[in-house]
């Protein structure tokens, strides 16, 4: 279904990706919470890379921040096992 949609948007494409409004985008872009324009067709053809608006709208969501801690408890976990495994051989 990813390849269904277009990767480049302009900002009446991106506003409704996202369900917004086109003067909400510039809203969220100058507030940072989208990412600035990765391609211009011309000075008033602004292209966005929708792999990049997802990303950035991961940034700040609690997603990313659980995604994070799991990775962290996943990663404590491993090197607890290591380091069990390593006592055990000696």
């Amino acid at each position: 279904m990813d390849g269904a949609l277009p990767r480049w948007l302009d900002r009446k494409a991106l506003a409704h990706y996202l369900s917004i409004s086109p003067n909400r985008v510039r809203y969220l872009q100058q507030a940072g919470k989208l990412p600035q324009t990765n391609y211009h067709l011309g000075p008033r053809s602004p292209r966005w890379d929708r792999h990049e608006v997802d990303k950035k709208m991961l940034e700040g969501s609690d997603t990313a921040k659980k995604k994070q801690d799991m990775d962290a408890i996943v990663a404590k976990i491993c090197e607890e096992n290591r380091n069990y495994r390593h006592r055990r051989k000696k």
